[in-house]
């Protein structure tokens, strides 16, 4: 029904729209290429690799004082810290966790008190455990 509706030769009916969807040419070669990894054996093994290697990481910390709560699905691994402040996307916390990461050369995004750990599908298991340690580190401190 949509495309019918500016098939016409008529051009008052014309989806004047083509900059928006027509599609970036560099960005679709983009995306192709991405999920040509993404489908790649060594990728979903990777994503295996990281994935227990969380899961052990979470099970090590789940009763750590200074986690609230710890969930994972796949490669993502969330880590709720505890803090005097509820848990917020303004957490006074993120701040401090920020700078506590990036100071050792780890970039993550926290969410107010959570830290959030999507890292690439290219990660060695010595970067991965480096960050492991680091966010020992830090629930150590708070």
């Amino acid at each position: 029904h949509v495309y019918d509706a500016f098939y016409d030769d008529d051009l008052t009916k014309t989806l004047y729209h083509g900059h928006s969807f027509t599609a970036n040419p560099l960005a679709c070669t983009a995306a192709l290429a991405s999920l040509d990894l993404l489908l790649d054996t060594e990728c979903e093994q990777n994503r295996k690799r990281i994935a227990a290697s969380h899961t052990a990481f979470a099970q090590k910390m789940q009763n750590h004082k200074g986690i609230s709560h710890i969930r994972q699905t796949g490669t993502i691994l969330a880590i709720e810290l505890n803090t005097t402040q509820p848990t917020d996307y303004n957490n006074p916390q993120r701040e401090f966790i920020y700078r506590f990461f990036l100071q050792r050369n780890i970039l993550l995004r926290p969410l107010g008190n959570i830290i959030y750990l999507l890292p690439p599908y290219c990660i060695t298991n010595e970067q991965l455990q480096y960050i492991y340690e680091t966010i020992e580190e830090l629930v150590n401190c708070v």
